[in-house]
């Protein structure tokens, strides 16, 4: 990456660890809601648990997590597309 030298390093500038805690609320958000309130409260936090755990992480570690996200997010989008029968975009 541009601003990472070392993959075994902590990001330096804390971005991809940011990147990935704002993939990670997209990706919750758009999975279905289900189980009681509590739970789902619960749930609100986990991006940022593991957002504060991930500054700390090597970041190829975080960099993995981040693209594993983004693919995540455009296969669940894809599929939405499929279910619903809509066209894609072109």
């Amino acid at each position: 990456m541009f601003w990472i030298k070392d993959l075994a390093a902590k990001d330096p500038t804390y971005i991809t660890p940011i990147l990935m805690t704002a993939s990670m609320v997209l990706q919750q958000r758009m999975a279905p809601q289900v189980g009681d309130p509590a739970q789902r409260r619960m749930f609100m936090f986990m991006p940022f648990i593991f957002g504060f755990m991930f500054m700390s992480f090597p970041s190829g570690l975080v960099l993995y997590w981040l693209v594993n996200n983004l693919f995540t997010i455009g296969q669940q989008v894809l599929t939405e597309r499929m279910m619903t029968g809509a066209e894609p975009a072109k």
